[in-house]
C-alpha cells in the first residue's frame, strides 16, 4: 500500500485512476459476452457501461489498501459490488418501483430493452456478481475461508434485510431510514457490519488478539 500521509492527497486524481481500473476490470470480466448477440447480454452491459463514479468499488479497493491487501485479490469483489449496484439501479427504474425513464441522462434500461428484458438484465448482473466472487480464475490465491464470509455478509446486505427491503421505506421517513435504503444496511444492523465486510474482503482475521 502506498501511504497517502506522506504527500498531498489528490482525491480527484485518485478517484479517476481507481475508476479506470474498475472499468477495465469490468470490461475484462464481462468480455466473455462481447461476441454474444443475445439481447440479455447487451442489456446487462447497458446497465454497467458507461457507469457513474464507481464509488462503491473504489471504496472496496480503498478498504483493501487499508489492510495492505493486494489489489488483484480485491478487484473481483469490487466489481461484484458494482454489478450488484447496477442491477439495483435497473430494477429501481422499473415502472413497478421508482418508475424513472432516465438514468444518468440516458434512457433507462427498460425504455431501451423493455420491462421484461430489463428485469432479466438486472437478475443477470446480480447472479454474475456472485459467479465472479466464486470464480477460481478471477480469485487466484484467495482462500475459500475468506470468500465464504464475504458472500455471506454481502448477500445479507443486499437481501430482504438490506437493499431489497429498502424498497419498502416510504417517502418522507427519517433520514436514517433513507440512508439504510441506499446503503443496503438496516438501522438495527451491527454497527461494524460495513467494517466486517471490508475486513473479510481483505482477508483480515476477526480479532487481533
Amino acid at each position: 500500500m502506498t501511504s497517502i500521509s506522506k504527500r498531498k492527497f489528490d482525491l480527484d486524481k485518485y478517484l479517476k485512476r481507481q475508476s479506470a481500473i474498475v472499468d477495465r476490470a469490468l470490461e475484462h470480466y464481462l468480455g466473455k459476452y462481447s461476441g454474444a448477440s443475445q439481447t440479455i447480454f447487451r442489456a446487462m452491459r447497458y446497465g454497467i457501461f458507461p457507469g457513474g463514479k464507481r464509488i462503491r468499488p473504489i471504496l472496496t479497493l480503498a478498504a483493501g489498501e487499508l489492510f495492505d491487501a493486494k489489489q488483484d485479490f480485491i478487484l473481483p469483489f469490487a466489481c461484484a459490488v458494482e454489478m450488484i449496484h447496477a442491477y439495483s439501479l435497473i430494477h429501481d427504474d422499473l415502472p413497478a418501483l421508482d418508475d424513472d425513464d432516465l438514468r444518468r441522462g440516458a434512457p433507462a434500461a427498460h425504455k431501451v430493452f423493455g420491462e421484461g428484458m430489463a428485469l432479466l438484465a438486472g437478475d443477470g448482473l446480480l447472479t454474475e456478481a456472485f459467479h465472479l466472487m466464486t470464480d477460481a480464475d478471477a480469485l487466484g490465491d484467495v482462500a475459500p475461508e475468506i470468500v465464504v464470509p464475504v458472500i455471506h455478509e454481502l448477500s445479507h446486505a443486499v437481501g430482504a434485510m438490506g437493499l431489497v427491503g429498502g424498497h419498502l421505506v416510504p417517502d418522507g421517513d427519517r433520514v436514517a431510514d433513507v440512508a439504510c435504503h441506499y446503503t443496503g444496511f438496516q438501522e438495527n444492523a451491527r454497527p461494524n457490519r460495513v467494517g466486517e465486510v471490508n475486513r473479510d474482503c481483505c482477508g483480515q482475521p476477526k480479532s487481533r488478539e
